[in-house]
């Protein structure tokens, strides 16, 4: 682990309130810009979420941590992580792949419950509608809060799938649905 020279910030002394960035380098490449907390970058919590980072980080010989800057607010150091991402551009914040849990997949097809029409994926689906990204992605994930956007109802082809199976057993166990 290399440690940096650089002036320390009038921190708190609570040591779980001061958040790093971090990058975790081999030679002069740069593989990931991370950001916690300070007590935890030996741990890499931020990054252990990420197919990417276990492909080219994890476990490989000659990885070098570096904490490029300690701060009070997580904000402070995200700034700092994009500025470096950019500067940089690692290989394991480009190829960012999510470690999805079983039942939580967040990707693939979307289909409009009302004209029956299937997307390849939510980004499609905004483009179509010319609507931001977010707004599909909040109504697919939180139909209650976000019930139609621009008056159609969408719904992940996996979603439909599941909530079919669901309802059929419901009915045989004589459950109301």
């Amino acid at each position: 682990m290399t440690v940096a020279s650089f002036p320390l910030p009038v921190l708190p002394l609570d040591k779980d309130r001061i958040w790093c960035v971090y990058i975790h380098s081999q030679g002069d490449v740069v593989l990931w810009v991370g950001v916690c907390h300070t007590v935890d970058v030996l741990n890499c919590p931020d990054a252990k979420n990420n197919r990417a980072w276990f492909a080219h980080v994890h476990n490989k010989p000659n990885i070098m941590l570096t904490v490029e800057m300690i701060a009070v607010t997580e904000l402070e150091c995200n700034r700092a992580r994009f500025r470096l991402i950019q500067m940089y551009r690692p290989i394991a914040n480009r190829d960012y792949k999510p470690i999805v849990q079983p039942g939580r997949k967040k990707t693939g097809p979307v289909r409009c419950v009302e004209t029956g029409q299937e997307f390849r994926n939510a980004a499609d689906v905004a483009a179509f509608l010319g609507v931001t990204p977010a707004a599909i992605s909040q109504h697919l994930s939180r139909p209650e809060s976000f019930p139609k956007v621009q008056g159609f109802t969408f719904t992940r082809e996996h979603e439909r799938d599941n909530s079919e199976a669901v309802k059929s057993i419901q009915r045989a166990r004589g459950e109301s649905e």
